[in-house]
């Protein structure tokens, strides 16, 4: 598809858009509802979606394109990021290592990979924080078990790491205190830290999450909760929801927790917060034996909405929530769809 190319959606609360490679990341622009990062098989794209008069997404293009000829594992809109001006970062699968995508119209679609020969293993999954002073921070995690903070101004080596005793899949920077961050590991653990002293804050658990079966693979992945300054946490892990609200734990336990997917389910999950509203959130399941897209309310949690978003055995690969819609993305397949949730 080339980048004059746009796609009419299909008249439904699932709105699609179509790709020639199959996609596997996809994230809102931090500041616009109207843009996305899509990551495919061999490129990253960005896509602009915009409404009809009667307020409904109706079509969708690729304002802009890098091609990485690989795939990648995660991918990350950086806070200098414009809606004229373009930057990521991403992990790279087939070297394990990271690259910042700069995008302009005047000097066009730009690759700059760094971390080379500095991570071992899968990254699966990086985060980029708020500018503090000259520093725009990056945080990474994988495989080796170690948290690195990068700053995209001295990309050479790590201005932090911090080893974990589990490999790690997730990590998220606090939404109002760059100095902390969360990680949450491979047997379900999570810990806040202070990333410039190294120091640990608190470790959480959700008790039958950490149950004789273990965590299945790539089942672990958190999120703070922006919508409410980060007061509260959530994730899912190996097939449950846990939610922590900062406020009122109780020994590090989850304050509300629930299963999301069965024991059959295998694969990657996503825990995602509508930065909108504090008491809703998702969950994804990437098996072909789930219903892929549970929407909670924290009020009544009991009877989440359930999305399939696509037709077994097609697979949900990942979800973003829009900052500025009740939306959420989902890549299934080659398709990018969009999922109201007003509706």
């Amino acid at each position: 598809m080339s980048l004059a190319d746009s796609v009419v959606f299909t008249q439904s609360p699932r709105l699609v858009y179509s790709s020639t490679e199959s996609l596997s990341r996809v994230a809102f622009h931090p500041g616009s509802g109207a843009l996305l990062a899509v990551g495919s098989e061999t490129r990253v794209q960005i896509i602009s979606v915009s409404k009809d008069e009667d307020g409904r997404w109706t079509t969708a293009r690729a304002v802009a394109r890098w091609s990485l000829f690989t795939d990648i594992t995660s991918l990350a809109w950086s806070r200098r990021s414009t809606e004229t001006y373009f930057e990521l970062v991403v992990a790279l699968a087939s070297t394990n290592t990271l690259a910042v995508l700069t995008y302009s119209a005047e000097l066009g679609a730009r690759v700059r990979p760094f971390g080379i020969g500095l991570t071992s293993g899968r990254i699966h999954e990086v985060q980029c924080g708020r500018t503090v002073g000259q520093q725009q921070l990056v945080a990474s995690v994988g495989d080796d078990g170690v948290l690195r903070l990068w700053d995209l101004a001295q990309e050479e080596t790590p201005c932090r790491s911090i080893l974990h005793p589990h490999p790690l899949r997730s990590v998220s920077f606090h939404p109002t205190n760059a100095s902390q961050l969360l990680t949450l590991d491979s047997r379900g653990y999570l810990r806040l830290w202070h990333w410039p002293s190294s120091t640990l804050l608190l470790s959480l658990t959700e008790p039958q999450s950490l149950s004789a079966r273990g965590t299945r693979g790539d089942a672990a992945h958190g999120e703070w909760n922006s919508a409410d300054g980060g007061a509260s946490l959530g994730a899912v892990i190996d097939g449950r929801w846990g939610v922590w609200d900062l406020r009122r734990l109780a020994g590090g336990n989850a304050t509300g927790y629930g299963t999301a997917y069965g024991d059959e389910c295998r694969g990657r999950e996503v825990f995602g917060w509508n930065s909108r509203n504090p008491r809703q959130f998702a969950t994804l399941s990437t098996s072909p034996h789930a219903s892929a897209l549970k929407i909670y309310t924290t009020s009544f949690p009991q009877a989440p909405r359930i999305v399939d978003v696509a037709p077994r055995p097609q697979q949900a690969q990942d979800m973003s929530w829009s900052p500025a819609d009740d939306l959420i993305a989902v890549v299934v397949g080659h398709d990018l769809v969009l999922v109201d949730v007003a509706e």
